[in-house]
């Protein structure tokens, strides 16, 4: 592997430590919290947690936009623009932010009545509200200046100040548990974690950029990354409305005991995505770089990336699929394993599908085309809503999830097919890399048979060994077999020839 190589892995590896280990905090944290606050103050926490997720929908996709212009303007030599551009930026993002906080504060009391909380809890639950609006603004901007610490590929900068930032909005309450139960103290501990994150990103930012010392204002700069940022915004919030609609028609033509059987065994699946981000998120500001200056270094970028992203992928998409029933018998109990199984099963297909669909969807982003994304997720949505009403009262929640699958499939297929074809990609080459996908949703539709545990497990170590060959014949190039048998030791160093 060349330098830049390790470099671009251990990009990757940061964001994926950086969104792992804030999951590992909580899992220690929640069932402490859970047992001392009680379920009412821990599900007004809970709905702190969850605002605090959806704040960065106030910036409209402006800190994306950002992020990818100043890449671009780093790659092209053009430092002087950066200061300009960020300051301009981040002053619509503080504008909107603004906004975003005299809206909360002001809908703060209908929303606490409208939660039935019991009357002790109103007035703390309506302080609760108000604070969590005065973050929005420092929520927003702070996304800003990690954009710019992703444009100059800081990566282990980012995840350094984002890990403990994670880590304490489930460890600042969880600390001051035993002092008191008081979820104005619990979420005053946020906010200050915020504060303290928001000066370190700027810290950084301006240490990296020195110019931001200067204010500088133009106006013109707005317009372009209102577009871009427009468009990702739309983009964002496809899935989340989906799945919203999916479990509130579930729980209304199904039953409410369905939304969990579906719930569930998606999260479970929806973890591989992990990967998926951890990936977008190094590669769009070096594809956007990339790509200010010609497409053939972009390209040879976004083969290697899909290549290693399903040799990555396939084989714990292959164990869960194969899994399954016994997978939730022995977690979740029988009763999961009856009803859930073919949930996961499609999922975990759906979720290494989609997974190499963001590696189109990042690529157009990158190339100035966050349109087309939006508008197959557009096209996405309709398709996926259209039938719900008539495939959940007949096919119930493996129904939905076999629509949602061919849904997403639709989506991925239609932003890798734009992404290669903005390379140059002829529709002969396309659909050869079709076919050979093809053949793999065969292997995985195999391990989804209903055959006994000994059978399963044979065929599963079969197909890893007979993929590892085929990987290692026909996937991975000379220069990858060098690197692996030298990393593994089995060729001296000076024999690699690089």
């Amino acid at each position: 592997m060349s330098v830049s190589g390790r470099r671009l892995a251990g990009h990757i590896g940061w964001n994926i430590l950086g969104q792992a280990a804030p999951i590992v905090v909580a899992l220690v944290s929640i069932p402490v919290l859970t047992r001392g606050l009680g379920p009412d103050r821990f599900g007004l926490l809970v709905l702190g947690w969850t605002f605090v997720g959806y704040f960065s929908i106030f910036d409209l996709g402006l800190a994306v936009a950002m992020e990818r212009s100043v890449a671009r303007q780093v790659a092209l030599g053009e430092q002087e623009r950066v200061h300009t551009t960020v300051w301009t930026t981040l002053l619509v993002m503080f504008g909107l932010g603004a906004a975003g906080f005299a809206v909360a504060w002001l809908v703060a009391p209908v929303l606490v009545h409208s939660l039935r909380a019991s009357p002790g809890l109103q007035s703390e639950a309506l302080t609760t509200v108000h604070l969590l609006a005065c973050s929005i603004p420092l929520v927003i901007v702070s996304v800003g200046l990690r954009g710019v610490l992703a444009a100059h590929m800081r990566f282990r900068l980012i995840n350094a100040i984002g890990i403990p930032l994670g880590a304490w909005t489930y460890a600042g309450p969880l600390l001051a548990l035993p002092l008191t139960h008081s979820l104005v103290v619990m979420v005053a501990a946020l906010l200050a974690g915020r504060i303290a994150g928001f000066c370190v990103y700027a810290a950084f930012c301006v240490s990296i950029v020195p110019s931001l010392r200067r204010p500088s204002i133009d106006r013109s700069v707005v317009r372009p990354l209102l577009t871009f940022g427009g468009w990702l915004a739309l983009d964002d919030l496809i899935d989340p409305l989906m799945g919203f609609l999916d479990r509130f028609l579930i729980g209304a033509l199904v039953s409410v005991a369905a939304v969990a059987f579906y719930s569930v065994p998606f999260q479970l699946a929806a973890q591989g995505w992990i990967i998926a981000s951890a990936l977008s998120g190094v590669l769009f500001p070096l594809l956007s770089g990339m790509l200010a200056g010609g497409v053939e270094r972009a390209r040879v970028i976004f083969r290697r990336t899909v290549k290693y992203l399903l040799l990555g992928m396939f084989p714990g998409v292959l164990l869960l699929v194969a899994f399954a029933q016994p997978g939730l018998q022995l977690w979740l109990g029988g009763d999961y394993a009856a009803r859930s199984a073919g949930v996961l099963q499609l999922i975990a297909a759906g979720v290494l599908i989609t997974s190499l669909g963001s590696v189109g969807g990042t690529f157009n982003g990158g190339a100035g085309r966050p349109d087309v994304n939006a508008k197959l997720g557009l096209v996405k949505f309709a398709l996926h809503v259209a039938p719900l009403w008539w495939v959940l009262p007949r096919f119930g929640i493996v129904g939905l999830a076999a629509l949602w699958l061919a849904c997403v499939s639709f989506e991925a297929a239609g932003m890798l097919v734009v992404a290669m074809r903005s390379q140059g990609v002829r529709w002969t080459h396309i659909a050869r890399r079709a076919g050979q996908f093809g053949a793999v949703l065969v292997v995985l539709g195999v391990a989804a048979l209903d055959l006994p545990l000994a059978w399963k497990g044979v065929y599963v170590a079969a197909v890893i060994a007979a993929g590892g060959v085929v990987a290692w014949t026909r996937v991975i190039g000379p220069a990858e077999r060098r690197i692996v048998r030298r990393r593994l030791g089995f060729m001296p160093v000076a024999a690699s020839g690089s």
